[in-house]
């Protein structure tokens, strides 16, 4: 009987906590879906649909010696992928014997991918711990009918662009920002939607570094571009460019998942695409400024952040994870809700990250999230037309509802947290990281403006003062005398370190109450 309510403890802390179970949970997560997948790919006839002309399409390189890419294409149209599919896919034909007719090894290649993307996705979500967010969450992810079938079944390139865009989040999220953007850039090598990321990725890059850091790692990513597209730029270079990155896709109304419903004169319509994307821009901007900056006290003054002056090693100030994953997956949903048109194999680009997003919100009651889970799921998975296999308006209309619910949570949302420290000193980690809000009470208590308190942060505490840098990079010293009495002045383990850290917030207290 106690052993079995220690292991009913056991699974309701790995399913409620993120601390718990760190290494079991992914484990277990993943050992599921391999046998799934191999179920599937066993027990399940495989769907031709765009392999064939993928490999017709790597064919001209691989086979002929051909690298203009105006020349090449396959049986549904010229090739418009950039240079990074066509590596991709050259290894998989070479895999799947030699010219691609061993499918059940391109399979399981691609089931590789599937359980890659659900691996980094819940790295990225374990690196956020996002309070509202409980880790059975990443159950959900296993559930999509259509997504297995994207994966085993239909072999689109969109599983390895997402794989890699993936790795990037969970990089970003562990400040492994030159790596991140190198498996940023490859995805939008191998598909051009990764670049859906970019606006939230360049906004975190300015946060994180400064404009001439962002340039940097801007200058990363062209690079990764540049060494892709080397041979295809040297054969033809702007038709390389045009059809690598200039083309829209396929616009016929008969394969769209999103806009079924309209008329077919409005989803034609110029003024239709330019209205898309002008809400789109708007959307982000207002996410931008009123939450994912609202920490700091909106877009511009973000980005007007002075550096900390302390030591690295003695104090960092590092954008918090779960900030970095929010903008990144919020920015991305945002871009397919107001896609142009979304075939079903897009569904890859947001599933892994809808449960994150959805469960941040608490103005969005339980039920209401998974409905909007089952609303998508309905839309992409089964309200299909029977005979021809397509979406019917009453499915794209379900994807626009399930649509607003995702963008009525990312705008209820709280804030997520600026930053988080790090550095030798535990007492000034451990002040900044979890009472901020007390320091700057402090200071505004001692006449320092709201806006200037805000974002302040605690670089040196001795017995008789206290070192403040505020966001604009000024400083400020206060005096403290006695704050520490009584605490142990050494810093001679945790328990010391919390004895200082207590005595220093209820002095922080004692003086906002004055």
């Amino acid at each position: 009987m106690a052993v079995r309510r220690e292991f009913g403890a056991f699974v309701l802390r790995a399913l409620t906590e993120w601390s718990a179970a760190r290494r079991v949970r992914p484990a277990l997560l993943l050992a599921g879906e391999a046998v799934l997948c191999a179920i599937i790919v066993l027990r399940v006839r495989y769907t031709p649909i765009d392999w064939r002309a993928y490999m017709q399409e790597v064919e001209g390189p691989v086979v002929h010696g051909v690298w203009d890419y105006t020349e090449l294409r396959g049986e549904t149209g010229p090739l418009v992928y950039p240079g990074g599919f066509i590596y991709l896919y050259a290894g998989l034909r070479a895999l799947a014997g030699g010219d691609g007719s061993d499918i059940r090894s391109a399979q399981a290649a691609l089931a590789i991918a599937y359980l890659g993307t659900m691996a980094c996705a819940a790295s990225a979500y374990a690196a956020a711990r996002p309070r509202r967010v409980p880790p059975w969450t990443l159950l959900l992810l296993c559930v999509s009918l259509r997504l297995h079938s994207i994966y085993l079944l239909r072999l689109f390139n969109d599983c390895w662009a997402m794989l890699l865009a993936w790795a990037a989040v969970a990089l970003f999220s562990r400040q492994r920002w030159a790596s991140g953007c190198v498996c940023y850039s490859l995805g939008v090598g191998v598909k051009m939607n990764v670049f859906l990321f970019a606006p939230g990725l360049f906004l975190l890059l300015l946060k994180a570094h400064g404009a001439l850091g962002a340039a940097r790692h801007i200058a990363l990513c062209a690079l990764v571009q540049l060494a892709l597209g080397a041979p295809f730029l040297l054969a033809n270079p702007l038709g390389y460019v045009a059809r690598a990155f200039g083309g829209f896709g396929d616009l016929n109304q008969k394969w769209s998942v999103n806009w079924k419903m309209l008329p077919p004169a409005l989803f034609s319509h110029r003024g239709f695409a330019l209205g898309l994307l002008a809400v789109h821009l708007l959307v982000l901007g207002l996410l931008a400024t009123r939450r994912w900056c609202s920490a700091e006290g909106g877009l511009g003054r973000a980005l007007r952040g002075a550096p900390l002056r302390t030591p690295p090693r003695t104090l960092a100030r590092l954008l918090h994870p779960e900030q970095i994953v929010s903008v990144l997956l919020g920015c991305n949903a945002v871009g397919v809700v107001f896609s142009r048109s979304l075939h079903f194999q897009f569904y890859t680009w947001y599933w892994h990250a809808l449960p994150f997003l959805l469960w941040r919100c608490d103005a969005l009651a339980t039920p209401l999230k998974l409905a909007a889970l089952g609303l998508l799921e309905y839309a992409w998975s089964y309200g299909l037309d029977r005979v021809e296999g397509t979406s019917t308006p009453l499915s794209s209309a379900a994807l626009q509802l399930g649509h607003a619910l995702v963008l009525f949570a990312l705008w209820r949302a709280p804030a997520p947290p600026a930053f988080v420290f790090s550095g030798d000193d535990a007492l000034l980690v451990r002040l900044n990281n979890e009472h901020a809000a007390e320091l700057a009470a402090m200071l505004a208590r001692r006449g320092v403006l709201p806006d200037e308190a805000r974002c302040a942060v605690l670089t040196a505490a001795g017995p008789d003062s206290l070192a403040v840098q505020l966001w604009d990079g000024s400083e400020r010293t206060v005096a403290c005398a006695g704050w520490d009495a009584g605490a142990p002045a050494a810093a001679g383990g945790e328990a010391a370190v919390a004895r200082r850290c207590k005595a220093l917030v209820s002095w922080l207290r004692r003086v906002s109450a004055e």
